[in-house]
């Protein structure tokens, strides 16, 4: 349980940061982290912040926060906040949460063509779907991207093993 707690926090920790969910996704995973009993005054401070202003509070409480439980803090929009969110993101395809369309989506759009070297592979292959469903979809026929979202699941995986551990990254920014 303590683990889950802690991992839920930092999964939701790196999701913020890259925009997929709102500082009050974090702080209700900072509940959850106080009710298993961990953290100090600086989670439940972070906890205690109303859900209407987590997103103008809790960005602020987050590095404490996080520190009390072993958890390193990444800056939304940092370089190494993005790569450590690209790992969570993979996670979540691996887990069935995403599909990889919308993995390779997410990417172009949250990272484009000039963000975080890691992502880039995955916002190529967003292209190559934007390209098989332009080619198909002129042609009327039924647009087959099995290949496509293998590359992906590949790229997720290696994403995963060369973040090792998406919560253990080092701050470079």
């Amino acid at each position: 349980m303590p683990d889950d707690v802690i991992d839920a926090l930092c999964d939701k920790t790196l999701l913020w940061g890259v925009g997929f969910v709102n500082a009050a996704d974090v702080v209700r995973a900072a509940c959850d982290v106080l009710a298993a009993g961990l953290g100090g005054m600086a989670m439940a401070m972070l906890a205690g912040v109303h859900l209407r202003r987590a997103d103008e509070e809790a960005p602020d409480l987050m590095p404490d926060a996080l520190a009390e439980v072993g958890l390193p803090f990444f800056p939304r929009g940092s370089e190494a906040g993005q790569a450590a969110g690209l790992a969570a993101m993979a996670g979540r395809l691996l887990s069935g949460i995403l599909k990889p369309r919308e993995l390779t989506a997410w990417a172009h759009g949250v990272i484009g063509h000039d963000g975080c070297e890691l992502g880039q592979a995955l916002v190529a292959l967003d292209d190559q779907y934007d390209l098989a469903y332009a080619v198909g979809g002129d042609r009327g026929e039924q647009v087959d991207t099995a290949a496509l979202d293998a590359e992906v699941i590949a790229e997720a995986r290696r994403l995963i093993d060369t973040t090792l551990s998406r919560c253990s990254l080092p701050t470079t920014d």
